[in-house]
């Protein structure tokens, strides 16, 4: 039997959370719904592999229209850093909203909302104005200095304005944040489904996955990730590394790397604490490029063979196959961050191979991250998954075991009304 490997978990179970169900004589109540919104706008287009985000959250949202609920949209997009940047509006979003909504009244609160310590005039009076069953969407929560920067005051002032607030963005529950702990705190706060949904999966899925488990990891940054490849490192059977975050442990190793993207302050750090392990596999083959040759002169070759003016961009031809062997044995696999230089088509067969691979395994599969989940649906691998996770770092904290401040505190105050509704 699978040994469980995720006891330090037991707080992030769904039955400890005040559900949304939970609320009665929700009817007129003014209901606040942190949504999954991060969602990428090209030239004023959303594409259509990012729309997943936003669609976890239609079965609470409908829940609450036909409660007659008056709903308040919360979410951001990108990272303005408490500026208004019209290129991160949550305007371009209403269209797929009221496609997701069809005969529900969506309105949409234009410009920022809550400016030097108070709710905008024009904000109390859109709040006010919201008919039951209909859905105000207020704009971007990062536009305000006050989210990030997790502000007791802003959380008070929401809160007068809120009668239930509820947590449906698993994307973000890993962050400090006014709309993840200081509302939530503030106010009766309860999880949506879709965040219900997540929990209920992971725990589910990981509490004790089936072998052999298989974890791929991607990305640029191993100093975002080294912390979870150490956890990750004692639980999993085989650990499959790519992307710019490959370059840096193979640059630890001392492997010829060119002028790839790469850390050298963390491969200094990694080959002094000589990070290593059987079950840790790197790339056997690249694709590279000349680094001033906008990338026209493509080779394939053994990782120890890249010259010094060429970038690694992809995984060679031997290394798919090599990790489809892994993939094609496994019985659990978590897959998150992208294998190389995927926004470029040229560079995306790695990733896209995997992919395929991934979704052909006989395995359970977990796939969260932005670029991941594009890099599946773009394969049409989506439905051959049994988990697309919203979360990218949320779900690589929760992997890691670390608590999510987010969840934390609707148990909180699942245990309070728990208690109250005993008396």
């Amino acid at each position: 039997m699978p040994r469980s490997i995720l006891s330090h978990h037991t707080q992030t179970n769904p039955t400890n959370l005040q559900k949304l169900t939970d609320c009665k004589h929700i009817r007129g109540k003014r209901v606040w719904v942190r949504a999954n919104m991060d969602i990428p706008v090209i030239h004023g287009r959303i594409a259509a592999d990012t729309k997943f985000r936003l669609e976890q959250n239609v079965a609470t949202l409908r829940w609450l229209i036909r409660k007659k609920a008056r709903v308040v949209l919360l979410g951001h997009r990108g990272r303005p850093h408490g500026r208004a940047r019209a290129a991160l509006s949550l305007q371009p979003l209403l269209p797929i909203i009221r496609r997701l909504l069809p005969n529900t009244p969506v309105i949409m609160h234009e410009g920022v909302w809550y400016k030097k310590g108070r709710m905008t005039s024009h904000t109390e009076i859109f709040l006010d104005s919201l008919a039951p069953g209909s859905v105000g969407v207020l704009e971007n929560i990062r536009f305000i200095p006050e989210e990030e920067a997790n502000d007791a005051s802003f959380a008070q002032t929401v809160a007068q304005w809120c009668d239930v607030y509820v947590q449906d963005a698993f994307s973000v529950c890993h962050r400090v944040e006014a709309s993840t702990v200081r509302i939530p705190r503030a106010t009766h706060a309860v999880a949506g489904y879709g965040l219900e949904r997540e929990l209920r999966n992971l725990q589910k899925y990981l509490t004790c996955p089936r072998k052999p488990y298989v974890v791929v990891v991607g990305g640029v940054k191993i100093s975002t990730k080294l912390s979870l490849l150490k956890h990750i490192l004692t639980q999993a059977d085989d650990v499959l590394l790519g992307g710019a975050l490959a370059n840096t442990m193979l640059q630890a190793r001392g492997v010829a790397i060119g002028q790839s993207i790469t850390e050298p302050d963390m491969a200094r750090k990694l080959r002094a604490r000589k990070f290593s392990g059987q079950q840790l596999h790197l790339p056997l083959d690249v694709i590279v490029a000349k680094k001033n040759s906008a990338y026209h002169r493509l080779r394939s070759c053994a990782v120890g063979n890249v010259q010094k003016d060429e970038v690694i961009l992809d995984l060679g031809p031997e290394t798919v196959i090599f990790y489809g062997m892994i993939l094609a044995q496994a019985r659990t696999i978590v897959w998150n961050g992208p294998m190389g230089f995927f926004e470029d088509k040229r560079f995306a067969k790695g990733t896209n191979a995997i992919a395929k691979k991934i979704g052909a395994a006989k395995a359970v599969t977990i796939v969260g991250g932005g670029e991941t989940v594009a890099a599946i649906s773009r394969r049409r691998q989506i439905s051959k998954m049994t988990v697309v996770s919203s979360g990218g770092g949320a779900l690589l904290a929760w992997l890691e075991g670390k608590p999510l401040p987010g969840i934390r505190v609707l148990e909180k105050r699942g245990k309070k009304y728990g208690a109250e509704s005993k008396q």
